[in-house]
């Protein structure tokens, strides 16, 4: 159905008023007895001067708010093409928590999978430090991609380093010494630290993506997304906004459709990750030796 040009529907209500405005002269000049016309038409050129200007004036407000909640319409459809369907800033509200890591009210539901990619995690690793341990205990299997500290990634992380911080932090000691402890301190606190897997990836870091996946017994899936989009110059921690999406597809499905989600597309970024990355997992037990040996000495 062909839809109406919002310029028309102002133009037959501006119309419609001088309509009706015309109707009113003519009734008061045809019916109306009065000793002084003068004056008569005087106060209903008033009158009439008086519509017309507080017409033109709704008529520019209700265009202008038309045409802006027309693009906004426009915009916010042209985003859930590619699968986002709220913008937010960078930090976690609650409602993204309890997607994120479950709950236990109204009902008792947690994730049963979390992949989650960032440069060092290090805040985030520590913020919700509490909420990953209670999604590892429910069963949640945590796959976490994060820079390689190794020497040979060194220039990369400098790189990262002058971009985000002037230089004054050293991202490989972030890692090992900042991170990756939480991750130890994580695993030593759960029932199930099989379930939490690290990996390292060399240099292709862009945006922080984490990912909440749920699966229910008629075989179907729900995934939460939330992808930090992030200045140049500036760390997600700090100044960020958040694209957030979620898919709901059968587990043994492709979704053709979503060859062109931005979600979608982004998790196969991460599994493309996850496992050109598989033989760097053993490293964790290597880093986590070292950043004992250095608290021993």
């Amino acid at each position: 159905m062909k839809k109406r040009n919002p310029n028309f529907l102002l133009w037959f209500m501006f119309i419609a008023m001088l309509v009706v405005i015309a109707a009113i002269v003519v009734f008061n000049l045809l019916f109306l007895k009065h000793d002084d016309w003068r004056k008569l038409l005087l106060d209903l050129m008033s009158d009439l001067l008086s519509a017309i200007v507080i017409g033109l004036f709704l008529g520019l407000v209700t265009k202008i708010m038309t045409d802006r909640l027309f693009s906004i319409q426009i915009n916010m459809k042209r985003m859930r093409d590619f699968g986002i369907e709220q913008i937010g800033t960078g930090l976690s509200t609650e409602a993204d928590c309890r997607h994120m890591f479950g709950h236990e009210r109204p009902l008792k539901r947690y994730p049963h999978e979390l992949k989650l990619l960032f440069l060092t995690g290090n805040k985030f690793l520590a913020h919700f430090k509490e909420q990953l341990i209670k999604a590892l205990d429910e069963g949640c299997v945590i796959s976490l991609l994060i820079a390689s500290p190794e020497q040979e990634n060194a220039e990369y992380l400098e790189r990262c380093s002058f971009r985000y911080n002037h230089g004054d932090v050293d991202y490989i000691k972030e890692i090992k010494t900042d991170s990756l402890k939480t991750v130890s301190e994580i695993k030593q606190a759960t029932k199930n630290p099989q379930n939490f897997k690290v990996r390292f990836y060399i240099d292709e870091y862009q945006n922080n993506v984490r990912i909440a996946k749920y699966y229910s017994s008629d075989n179907k899936v729900l995934s939460y997304y939330w992808i930090n989009v992030q200045p140049l110059i500036k760390p997600a921690i700090d100044l960020s906004i958040a694209l957030k999406g979620s898919i709901e597809c059968y587990f043994d499905k492709e979704n053709v459709d979503n060859k062109n989600n931005l979600c979608a597309v982004s998790e196969q970024g991460f599994d493309l990750l996850w496992s050109k990355y598989k033989d760097t997992e053993p490293l964790y037990e290597q880093y986590k030796a070292e950043a004992i040996d250095c608290e021993a000495a």
